[in-house]
């Protein structure tokens, strides 16, 4: 090959870099600028993947007509999540019943870090720990949460109607049993829902567990810590963190033992490294053949374009990504890479 045709092949791969470069930022900010439609969209697909074999459970084993199978499946769903609502409801209504006790608890305990930093000769004097705690609105922050809750809620209803024109849509599949699909939409199918069944097991057995050593541990908003848990264990490695550390606050303010408050962070903790780092990698075991390079650069970008339900729905979306590229002719290289393959 002559020079002439290599500068023209170099020329050619740098053109295609840079076309891929700003696809994938006008992409970014189209996704950004749609993501209240995106969002509920985005969800609804994956909600599909969830429940699609709740419906055809409803019509194969059951034997009922497809419109009652499907009413049935998002009654299931309605139900469950009144009461995770109802429930969460009652714990803000806990919080603020005793908010009183909270607010003296952390007043005492701002008054002693003040009187521990003054012995170390720290010049605080004219600043006051209990008069800026005592400050803090904590059934402002409280009914904040409950109206927030209230508003995540709300929003689903875009959700199921997106939900409802996919399963109308798909129901033709589940009717017909030598319905042929394309083998992208197969492994695409297969990868997500196993790492979707796999990672609500893991998540909800975190959850359940969390709360009962709090709930034997006697902490208050028990349940409302082992929900969190459960929705943050979707969320990889710093959502782990972050349900770890949330009980401490209340701990803190809540036990006058030591041991105790170390109790609520390690027990919980041993238990999202055991899940987190031992049981839920060999049960996904090279499903979805992610480095966690690609994952902790997928979670920041998603964050980045969709917020908190970015970092939700990152890694299911990075795994769709990948198995399409292995499909398209000069993605397969990119996709080893995301898998970590240099070769």
């Amino acid at each position: 090959m002559d020079t002439k045709a290599k500068y023209w092949l170099n020329q050619k791969e740098v053109q295609t870099f840079s076309l891929a470069i700003l696809a994938t930022v006008a992409a970014s900010f189209a996704l950004s600028y749609t993501s209240g439609i995106m969002i509920p969209f985005v969800l609804s697909i994956f909600l599909y993947f969830i429940l699609e074999p709740v419906k055809a459970f409803f019509i194969k084993k059951l034997k009922l007509p497809n419109v009652i199978s499907l009413l049935a499946t998002f009654l299931v769903v309605i139900l469950i999540l009144s009461v995770v609502f109802y429930v969460l409801i009652l714990a803000v209504q806990q919080f603020v019943n005793g908010y009183e006790e909270y607010q003296a608890k952390a007043i005492y305990f701002a008054e002693i870090t003040q009187t521990w930093l003054l012995k170390k000769g720290l010049p605080i004097n004219e600043v006051s720990f209990s008069n800026i705690v005592s400050r803090i609105p904590f059934t402002q922050i409280a009914k904040g949460a409950g109206v927030g809750a209230f508003s995540i809620f709300s929003k689903t209803l875009l959700v199921f109607i997106f939900l409802l024109f996919i399963f109308t849509g798909t129901s033709r599949n589940l009717k017909e049993d030598n319905h042929e699909r394309s083998s992208l939409f197969e492994e695409i199918n297969a990868q997500i829902r196993k790492y979707i069944t796999i990672k609500l097991l893991t998540s909800a057995s975190t959850g359940l567990l969390t709360y009962t050593i709090l709930k034997i541990l006697g902490l208050d908003l028990a349940f409302v810590f082992g929900f969190l848990a459960f929705v943050l264990n979707f969320i990889p490695t710093l959502g782990s963190v972050v349900a770890v550390l949330l009980p401490l606050p209340i701990a803190f303010f809540q036990y006058d033992a030591a041991l105790s408050i170390m109790l609520v962070l390690m027990l919980p903790g041993a238990v999202q490294v055991s899940i987190g780092n031992v049981i839920e990698p060999r049960a996904m075991g090279e499903s979805l053949d992610i480095h966690p390079v690609t994952v902790l650069l997928s979670l920041m970008f998603w964050y980045l374009i969709w917020g908190v339900a970015g970092a939700f729905l990152a890694v299911p979306i990075t795994a769709v990504i990948k198995i399409v590229l292995t499909k398209i002719e000069g993605g397969l290289y990119v996709a080893k890479l995301m898998s970590g393959n240099f070769d």
